[in-house]
């Protein structure tokens, strides 16, 4: 059984949240340990330009590719092979701006299965993607995308992205849950290292498929 003695300042900074599987979970005891990095943290919502899920839309699936757009739910964007997904109806469908996916974003499924995280390259371009699926778009000016992909996917940044999950039997996560997710900021050097090994293995994965 763990047990831990809690202070005011948890409650106050979580939202006055009172369940103890939340404040003894592993995503609390990484952040108290990245509080104490010798770098530079910063919350993530500073290092993007947007953090949203797609809309919910009623969808209309067809059959011939010059009618269609493809879709992916979140199962979809974990394969490596994109070139079979469903097709959504472009005359039927709303909202399509806010489904797009573009290159050099990052992907979390945040429905059922959540924290599985993508780092999209030049296949997820002119595909759109459910509302199960949330976008983060980094900012390039104030951080390497590959280097966020990086910390994100790490057991660090799982045990984060998964500490605010909410459902009884399905779990969710939400944009707000995690627009103050403690991001270390290693020295740029290294931040452009571990950038560069993503940006290649991205494309490498491209040239494969």
């Amino acid at each position: 059984m763990k047990t831990a003695t809690a202070t005011s300042a948890w409650l106050l900074d979580e939202g006055n949240r009172l369940d103890a599987s939340f404040h003894l979970s592993e995503g609390r005891r990484i952040k108290q340990l990245i509080q104490k990095s010798p770098y530079p943290v910063v919350p993530l919502q500073s290092l993007t330009n947007g953090i949203f899920n797609g809309a919910r839309f009623r969808r209309h699936y067809v059959d011939n590719p010059e009618k269609g757009i493809p879709f992916m739910g979140s199962s979809d964007m974990l394969q490596s092979d994109l070139s079979s997904l469903k097709l959504i109806s472009k005359k039927l469908t709303r909202n399509l701006d806010d489904l797009w996916v573009k290159k050099n974003w990052i992907l979390i499924s945040c429905s059922g299965t959540i924290g599985n995280t993508v780092f999209t390259n030049e296949d997820f371009e002119g595909k759109t993607a459910s509302q199960h699926i949330m976008r983060v778009i980094p900012d390039s000016e104030k951080i390497e995308p590959g280097y966020l992909f990086a910390f994100l996917s790490s057991k660090f940044g799982y045990s984060l992205l998964t500490q605010g999950t909410y459902g009884a039997v399905i779990q969710h996560i939400e944009p707000h849950h995690i627009t103050d997710l403690p991001i270390p900021l290693l020295p740029e050097r290294q931040r452009q290292e571990i950038h560069g090994l993503i940006e290649e293995a991205a494309r490498l994965r491209v040239e494969g498929n």
